[in-house]
C-alpha cells in the first residue's frame, strides 16, 4: 500500500455521487409526475471522458423495469454477504425496478439490492451546456479541452425543448451490508490478512491526521468464513481504495464495502462545502466547485426529448 501515493490523492477525493446529481437548486421541480413507464420506454444518461469523448448511454423499460445491457447476464464479480456467497457464474439481475415517482431500487442479485431516491426535474427552456456540464462555463476557456469548447462555443445558449425532462439522485441505501470483488480480473495481493490489516491501522491514523475534516474509521469482520477490513470515511460511508480486502479461496483480494448505511446528495454537498473552506489550492478547489455544482445542476437521467438536445454535442459517440 502506497500510503504517501493515498494521502495526496484524498485532498482531492470525489465522493460517491459526484456524477449523479443533486438537489439543491432553483429549478423547477415536479413532485408527482405519472410513474406510467411503457415496454420500450427509455433514459439517457450523458457521460464526459477524460479522452475528451462524450458518451450516451440508454436503460429500457421492460416489464416493469429498466434494463442494462448486463441485465440477466452472469454477475462477473464475488458478492459475499455476512451469511451467503454469489458466484461469478450465478446470474444477476442488474434492473431497476421504478416504485413510485421518487423511490426506485437497483437490483443487482438476490437480496443485493439499492434503494434510490431519485427528484423529476422540469428541464423545458433550461440550459443544455450548463445541465450536461455543470459549473464548466465559469472555467478560463482556455483551460477547457477542445470538445468543450465546442461545445459552448457552438451550443452554449441552447436550451432544452418543451416536455424535457431528467431525473436527479438524491440519496441511495443498500438494503444488505456486502463486499463485492473481481476474482477474474483483479490479481491477489501479495501479503497476508494479518499484514495488510496492520498496515490499515497505520493507515488510518495518517489519513485522520492529514484529513481533519473527514473522518475515517476501520472495519474489520469474518463473514463466511472469510477475513476481510476495510478503511471507510463516515461522511460518505464509502471504502477507499486500496484499504479494502477479503480473503477468498486461500488468496487476500482487493474488494468494495458496501453498508446499509444511507448516503446523500446534501451530505456530499455540506462536505465539499467544508472541503472549499479549507483548501487554498487553486485545482482543488475547482473540483469541489464543479462538484457542488453538479450536485445542484447535474442528471442522472434524462428522458428522449431531453436526449434529442446532445446529438449536436462535438465528440459525441
Amino acid at each position: 500500500m502506497n500510503l504517501k501515493k493515498t494521502i495526496l490523492v484524498l485532498s482531492v477525493l470525489p465522493f460517491f455521487l459526484s456524477a449523479c446529481g443533486g438537489g439543491g437548486s432553483g429549478d423547477s421541480y415536479e413532485s408527482s409526475p405519472s410513474t406510467q413507464f411503457r415496454n420500450g420506454d427509455q433514459l439517457y444518461s450523458i457521460y464526459y471522458n477524460s479522452n475528451d469523448r462524450f458518451g450516451l448511454n440508454y436503460i429500457e423499460f421492460q416489464n416493469g423495469q429498466f434494463t442494462y445491457t448486463d441485465s440477466f447476464k452472469p454477475l462477473n464479480s464475488v458478492i459475499v454477504t455476512r451469511n451467503r456467497i454469489y458466484q461469478t457464474y450465478d446470474q444477476a439481475q442488474n434492473t431497476l425496478s421504478v416504485n413510485s415517482p421518487s423511490h426506485w431500487t437497483m437490483n443487482i442479485i438476490g437480496d443485493i439490492q439499492t434503494d434510490i431516491e431519485m427528484e423529476r426535474v422540469n428541464l423545458s427552456g433550461k440550459n443544455v451546456f450548463d445541465t450536461v456540464l455543470p459549473g464548466y462555463r465559469n472555467i478560463d476557456r482556455n483551460d477547457l479541452s477542445p470538445n468543450v469548447r465546442l461545445f459552448i462555443a457552438k451550443d452554449g445558449l441552447k436550451n432544452f425543448s418543451s416536455g424535457s425532462y431528467c431525473y436527479r439522485k438524491k440519496a441511495e441505501q443498500n438494503r444488505v451490508d456486502y463486499l463485492q470483488l473481481y476474482p477474474n480480473t483483479s490479481e491477489p495481493l501479495e501479503e497476508s490478512f494479518n499484514q495488510f490489516y496492520e498496515d490499515n491501522l497505520l493507515y488510518l491514523d495518517l489519513l485522520n491526521d492529514k484529513n481533519p475534516i473527514v473522518k475515517f474509521q476501520l472495519a474489520k469482520d469474518r463473514w463466511m468464513g472469510m477475513n476481510f477490513s476495510s478503511i471507510f470515511d463516515t461522511s460518505m460511508k464509502i471504502s477507499l481504495d486500496d484499504s479494502t480486502a477479503i480473503e477468498f479461496e486461500s488468496k487476500l483480494y482487493p474488494a468494495e464495502y458496501h453498508q446499509t448505511l444511507k448516503r446523500t446528495t446534501d451530505d456530499e454537498y455540506k462536505l465539499y462545502e467544508k472541503l472549499l473552506m479549507n483548501d487554498d489550492v487553486a485545482e482543488n478547489r475547482q473540483r469541489y466547485q464543479l462538484l457542488m455544482a453538479n450536485i445542484e445542476k447535474g442528471c442522472t437521467y434524462y428522458n428522449k426529448t431531453a436526449a434529442e438536445s446532445f446529438v449536436t454535442i462535438p465528440g459525441l459517440r
